[in-house]
């Protein structure tokens, strides 16, 4: 069991650190004041917490819908080509069967 002493000092120390986002503090001697302030410290980082979470959620998936897409573009252009190609081909099996049947 802490005492009061070890609480403040917690605080202190609670409050230069940005990254702690929950600390069990039931069964100790802190006083009111002490656990009300840690309370604020530990929401803020909390919300920091979410606030850097969200970002990377937005990131994330703004990086789907733009790896899709890419995916989408890279597969009309290869279809494109590949009708290209087609047409090419045909093309050129006319123009063969053509110069066949004039050289007959």
């Amino acid at each position: 069991m802490l005492d009061e002493s070890v609480g403040q000092v917690f605080e202190e120390a609670i409050k230069e650190n940005y990254s702690l986002i929950d600390f069990d503090y039931q069964d100790n001697h802190f006083s009111v004041n002490c656990i009300r302030n840690i309370q604020t410290y530990l929401r803020r980082n909390k919300q920091a917490s979410d606030a850097a979470k969200m970002t990377e959620f937005t990131e994330r998936k703004y990086m789907r819908e733009e790896e899709a897409q890419t995916k989408q573009m890279n597969l009309e252009q290869q279809a494109d080509q590949l009708k290209q190609k087609i047409e090419e081909d045909e093309l050129d099996l006319i123009l063969e069967e053509t110069m066949r049947k004039m050289s007959l």
